[in-house]
């Protein structure tokens, strides 16, 4: 069996007296990707935020490479090997294309403020190191041609995909993806389904929330079903598209 990345145990999230994530456990596996699926307030965010520690969950584990990893903060998970993307484009605007990768491969380095700010041999020798590495995901994402234009020059699509990249340039054994289809038409979407695949052959392991349903049976292998917190169903994607309690709950009857 494939090594297990990340697992959740009994994850539960509550707000006052709402429950918003309601005894969620899932796995991950090397080589895999994972859809967590749902309505519009089912949870699926807010477990993600559990799971990249912008909330510590009420009751329930998460476990990062056998390594329990509940409560640490989100910039300690990331250094540990899990970024996401969000559902709104959140690039820095004022950055170039190659700064906004090189933002995501700063958190591996060692040099502080004080070496920036003296120029040592460290500072100079990692920017160098950075820059070369910047230019490899570059090239993953397709848009080292462009690398010295402004982000917000990017076409939506496009701008996305250096929203992944930056996740990327992290090197993380998982990559949280955050409804990376939404606002995208038919095209950019089946460019983003053959990116995803790609990722994937090339080693990286993905959980996805995703609304668009094509999206979803294309890439995944194995898919998650919550409902109002809970989770309901799990499986392939064709054994979720036959399940009755999935049908009535999210993809509808007629489907």
């Amino acid at each position: 069996m494939s090594k297990r990345i990340l697992h959740t145990e009994g994850v539960t999230q509550r707000f006052g007296g709402l429950t918003a994530v309601s005894q969620v456990s899932i796995d991950l596996y090397e080589n895999e990707i994972v859809g967590i699926i749902g309505p519009n307030g089912a949870g699926k965010t807010t477990f993600f935020n559990v799971l990249t520690g912008i909330y510590t969950p009420t009751e329930g584990k998460v476990f990062l490479n056998e390594q329990d990893i509940t409560g640490k903060m989100p910039n300690e998970i990331a250094r540990l090997g899990m970024t996401r993307n969000f559902q709104n484009i959140r690039l820095f605007s004022n950055m170039t294309i190659m700064e906004n990768i090189m933002t995501g491969i700063y958190c591996r380095k060692k040099a502080n403020l004080l070496d920036a700010v003296l120029s040592t041999p460290r500072h100079r020798r990692e920017e160098r190191e950075t820059e070369e590495e910047a230019l490899r995901y570059l090239d993953i994402v397709g848009l080292s041609h462009c690398r010295y234009d402004m982000a917000t020059s990017l076409p939506y699509g496009q701008q996305r995909k250096l929203e992944i990249g930056r996740a990327l340039a992290s090197n993380p054994s998982v990559l949280l993806l955050d409804e990376p289809a939404a606002g995208m038409n038919d095209q950019e979407t089946l460019d983003l389904a053959e990116f995803i695949m790609r990722l994937r052959d090339m080693g990286y392991n993905i959980i996805l929330i995703e609304h668009d349903m094509r999206l979803v049976m294309k890439v995944c292998d194995r898919i998650y079903v919550l409902n109002y917190g809970a989770q309901i169903a799990q499986g392939t994607p064709g054994e979720i598209q036959q399940n009755p309690e999935v049908i009535t709950a999210y993809l509808g009857e007629e489907d």
